[in-house]
This record gives C-alpha cells, sequence and structure tokens, in this order.
C-alpha cells in the first residue's frame, strides 16, 4: 500500500523530492493509520492476491515448460544461462499480459479514497466492480494501461531467474541438494538485484494506471469532464512519461518507494520461491519422476 501511494506521488518541488526515503515511507504509513485506520493499510490484500495467483501459476507452470522444451530444441541436457533467461521472458511476458487488467484494478483501489468523494473521479467498490466500470467508462483498452512498462520490466525476471539458478548452482552440495537457507538467500540476492536494475518501470507503470481515459463517463462519477479529462492526459504513453517524470522529478522519482518495495519483496519472493522449491520436489517425489 505505501509502496503504491509513493510511487504515485508526482512533485515538482525540490525539497520535497529531497526529503528521506524513510521518512516519506513514516509519514505515507502515518498518513493511511490516521486516516484510515489499520484497514486502510490492507485495502487491496484482496485484489492484490487475485493477482499473485494467476501470476505465479502461469509463471511457474510456463517456466518449466519453458525449460524443458528449449533443452529439447537445443539438443542439450544442460540448463544454461540462455535457456533459464528465455524460459524467464516467455513466461514473464505471459503472465503479465493475462494479469494485467487485475493490476490496473488493483492500483486504482490502492490509491483512492476510502470513502466515495465528489472531487475524486472514481471509487470501485470491489476488484470486479474496478474491473467492470474501467472497461464501460474508459473503454477494454484501459484495463492494459502500464503494459508497456510492464513488458519492460519483464527483464526483471531475465535478471532474477538466471541469477537464482546460477547461485543456486554454486551452493549446493556435493550431493546436489540445496538447503532452505541457502535457497532464501540465493532468492533474496538474485531479487534485489533484479529490483535495483529494473525498478524504474514500476513507476512509470504506476502512473499510467492511475490516469483517466479520456473518454471517462464524467456524469456517471459526478465530477466534470474537463476535470477527468485533465487528470487524464499528464502521462500519455511509456517515452512522454518518462520524460515527464525526468524533468519534474530527476533520476530521483524513478525510485519512489524502492525502499519499501524491497522491504515487501524480498522476504515474499524468497518465501515464494522456497515454497516453490519444496512443494515441487515433493509432488515429484510422490508423482515418482525422481
Amino acid at each position: 500500500m505505501i509502496k503504491i501511494r509513493l510511487q504515485n506521488e508526482a512533485s515538482s518541488h525540490e525539497g520535497e523530492g529531497r526529503a528521506q526515503p524513510r521518512r516519506r515511507a513514516l509519514k505515507t504509513f502515518a498518513s493511511i493509520w490516521k486516516s484510515e485506520g489499520l484497514r486502510g493499510l490492507y485495502r487491496g490484500v484482496g485484489v492484490t492476491a487475485a493477482g499473485y495467483l494467476p501470476t505465479w501459476a502461469i509463471y511457474f507452470s510456463v517456466y518449466e515448460w519453458s525449460k524443458s522444451t528449449l533443452l529439447v530444441q537445443f539438443n542439450t541436457d544442460t540448463e544454461t544461462s540462455l535457456i533459464h533467461m528465455l524460459s524467464a521472458v516467455h513466461a514473464g511476458l505471459l503472465s503479465t499480459t493475462i494479469v494485467n487488467p487485475i493490476w490496473v484494478a488493483r492500483t486504482r483501489i490502492m490509491t483512492q479514497p476510502p470513502k466515495p468523494d465528489p472531487a475524486f473521479p472514481y471509487h470501485y467498490r470491489s476488484t470486479l466492480d474496478a474491473l467492470v466500470t474501467i472497461s464501460r467508462t474508459e473503454g477494454w483498452r484501459a484495463l492494459y494501461k502500464g503494459l508497456g512498462p510492464s513488458i519492460i520490466g519483464v527483464s526483471h525476471v531475465a535478471i532474477q531467474f538466471p541469477l537464482y539458478e546460477k547461485l543456486k548452482t554454486l551452493l549446493q552440495d556435493k550431493s546436489g541438494n540445496v538447503s532452505s537457507f541457502w535457497i532464501l538467500f540465493a532468492s533474496a540476492a538474485s531479487k534485489m538485484s533484479a529490483s535495483l536494475v529494473t525498478y524504474p518501470h514500476e513507476v512509470v507503470r504506476t502512473r499510467l494506471q492511475t490516469q483517466l481515459g479520456i473518454h471517462y463517463d464524467s456524469l456517471h462519477v459526478g465530477t466534470s469532464e474537463a476535470a477527468a479529462s485533465s487528470s487524464a492526459i499528464k502521462y500519455r504513453g511509456l517515452v512522454q512519461s518518462v520524460k515527464v517524470i525526468m524533468t519534474e522529478e530527476g533520476w530521483k522519482g524513478f525510485y519512489k518507494g524502492f525502499g519499501t518495495s524491497l522491504f515487501r519483496t524480498v522476504p515474499a519472493s524468497a518465501l515464494t520461491l522456497l515454497t516453490y522449491e519444496i512443494l515441487s520436489s515433493w509432488l515429484d517425489r510422490v508423482a515418482g519422476v525422481r
């Protein structure tokens, strides 16, 4: 919640831009707590779960399938970094494209006020309501806002998973096994490295996803058409958004919420990969694969 709010915080004021990231994160936390309470900090947790479940289900299925297919295509028994990278990109592109509408709904829900506000152009009651309302008032293409940055963000997994696989190889014991501790270490290290390189796409994606479409049905939400249109034209696309953020906020603007993001994503990613490795190994043994 805090990360999304920070990513969506556009500012052209130099003094605010120089504020310590930790101070901004704490200030955002305090603001949400004061105005919305504990529930406010967990707003959007349902839509987040609704997005992560299909994302990881699609990703891991396609990733393993791609690795097996490429081993046959390359006529080799050895999983190389190239195979890991191609598999990660393939899985990332497919999962990102399919699940993008849910991430648009999540961003909108997490950046809207807790109660309907006439000054705010939208208020969604649920994930389904967000998807239906966005489609009806802005067109189905609005559900794919931020897809460009997300596709560029596939480079994240192209860095993370090959590095993760390489670290696992380096950390395995003489019998070829990797302990849970080293799996956690490998996943955390690979996640941090990939995030450092690719994080700017998340900021651009969030800014685009919160922008209303030009044809938003202003009468439905009780705000003026001029207000709806004016809120929709600041970020018009990937390249233009990058230019606006760089001009108004400098390169630091692309790393808003980065520390908060690491605080959440690194342990989450580590636990996800550890759980996947344990369950995958267990299911293989049950199926008699190994």
